[in-house]
């Protein structure tokens, strides 16, 4: 199976809270955090940072204004990032 088929269903509040507890988060404060003008203020600032770079989907990264887009990628980032596949 897939890992997002396997992956948890959080749209239930009570399922969200489970995961989140079960990472070792605090649920009302993720709550009260995402509700924060500052937070979605910086994410806002992040998403236009990342759409100027280029950025479509995800996953991806940036390294050295290349753009790697999926997990299947993750070993070309890791080799570019290792220098033999840099220009």
């Amino acid at each position: 199976m897939p890992a997002a088929a396997s992956a948890p269903q959080i749209g239930e509040a009570v399922e969200r809270d489970a995961y989140w507890s079960e990472a070792g988060l605090d649920p009302e404060a993720v709550i009260a955090a995402t509700s924060d003008e500052r937070w979605k203020a910086q994410l806002a600032a992040h998403t236009e940072e990342a759409i100027a770079e280029g950025v479509f989907g995800l996953p991806m990264v940036t390294a050295e204004g290349k753009l790697f887009f999926g997990n299947d990628r993750l070993e070309l980032l890791d080799g570019f990032l290792a220098g033999p596949l840099r220009p």
